[in-house]
């Protein structure tokens, strides 16, 4: 489509979300269709603009990307806020602003550090680290971790599975905040999976449970465009 100059409240007039809370972007440009990502991510507290606007093009830390899936995860700021402190990486202090942020994605295997003792927060974070997150926060890490080869068992599961629908880039490619966005919005249309019994051999197998992130951890019941309903 073609680029067009415009803010998210010329897309919507606002951004409301359910306590009343509203915010706008500055005058960024997008297509129709990635205006309406950045409307939705911002519209259900997931990511947020700075007096700057969205910045669609800035990478994204691994420390910010914890940051958006523990927030996709619908865990609530009082949680993090508890889980600040001491992490299991050398290279994030008991005081880092995420250090909540990783504890809790770590205590759910949603995140791994780059070593067993380093969590390298302010490295930019790839698509395919990304797309490991979301798709762990799907519950469908074990599986997927079982059928191949990192990364490309997760990117061939995310594509299966529309994450990586409208990604506008290569896998090994630096996350920007656009494809973060993207992947997020996608990731709440998509299945969750649980554990589903064992196989004679003492495998655990998994199986869609037939419920979308938004609707099972976020209690969104639609996202459409920049208004969202809360079930």
């Amino acid at each position: 489509m073609k680029a067009i100059k415009r803010t998210v409240a010329a897309l919507l007039a606002t951004l409301m979300l359910a306590t009343s809370t509203s915010f706008t972007l500055a005058a960024e440009t997008y297509t129709d269709d990635e205006a309406v990502v950045v409307a939705k991510v911002n519209a259900a507290g997931i990511m947020q603009g700075t007096d700057k606007g969205f910045e669609p093009s800035k990478s994204l830390t691994r420390a910010e990307a914890a940051a958006i899936i523990v927030r996709m995860k619908g865990i609530s700021e009082s949680a993090v806020k508890t889980a600040a402190g001491t992490t299991l990486f050398n290279d994030v202090a008991a005081s880092h602003w995420a250090s909540g942020y990783i504890n809790q994605a770590s205590n759910l295997g949603i995140v791994k550090g780059v070593s067993a003792t380093e969590f390298a927060p302010d490295r930019d974070v790839t698509v395919a680290e990304f797309t490991t997150m979301a798709v762990r926060a799907l519950g469908a890490g074990q599986l997927v971790d079982a059928e191949g080869t990192w990364p490309t068992n997760y990117v061939n599961f995310a594509n299966e599975e529309g994450i990586l629908d409208d990604v506008n880039a290569i896998y090994t490619a630096t996350a920007s905040r656009l494809n973060a966005a993207t992947i997020v919005a996608n990731t709440l249309e998509a299945t969750l999976w649980t554990k589903s019994g064992y196989k004679s051999n003492g495998e655990v197998t998994f199986e869609p449970n037939g419920g979308k992130l938004r609707e099972a951890v976020l209690k969104i019941a639609e996202v459409k465009n920049a208004t969202i309903a809360i079930t």
